[in-house]
């Protein structure tokens, strides 16, 4: 009976944990790193009875994957509505400013607000210290927010795929 009870606990704080990256991962925070801990975690405590070290090695490749995404979506964005290259490391850098900055603030809502107002605000600058064309800088900002965006949904469905197979392995 307490075997089972400790099983039952184990489940539960798989499924918190798993969620708290899910939760995470739309701030900027390794969310998706998380996930690969609570696969690599039950592993270890079931034994690799239910999956073993290549399961736990595409987790990885799909967090890397996550986070190249990220890295990179604000520049391609931006790139796509024809900003420089220098507004697309602008956009890189100000995504990554704008979250911390944001973090700072106000924890939760202000860090995902940063990290949007960063990438926006950084293309935009330096096209229009640049260009001075207020239009052509507002595209270029406008594809870094939306690069953001893409980047938050891919990062996140890249999570939520994660977890599932996690617990259809642990399921089966």
């Amino acid at each position: 009976m307490r075997r089972m009870a400790l099983s039952i606990i184990g489940y539960i704080l798989l499924c918190l944990f798993m969620l708290g990256g899910l939760l995470l991962t739309p701030l900027g925070l390794p969310g998706n790193w998380i996930i690969v801990g609570c696969g690599v975690a039950h592993g270890f405590v079931t034994g690799w009875s239910k999956f073993g070290w290549p399961f736990v090695a595409l987790l990885v490749a799909a967090a890397l994957a996550g986070e190249v995404i990220e890295a990179l979506s604000a520049a391609i964005g931006a790139r796509k509505y024809g900003a420089s290259t220098g507004a697309t490391v602008a956009a890189i850098v100000g995504s990554i400013v704008g979250l911390s900055f944001g973090s700072g603030i106000m924890p939760i809502v202000g860090t995902i607000v940063g990290g949007f107002a960063g990438a926006f605000l950084g293309a935009f600058l330096y096209e229009y210290s640049r260009l001075k064309d207020r239009r052509q800088a507002l595209r270029a900002g406008l594809g870094a927010f939306l690069g953001r965006t893409a980047a938050i949904i891919a990062k996140e469905s890249i999570g939520i795929i994660m977890t599932g197979a996690i617990v259809y392995q642990i399921m089966t």
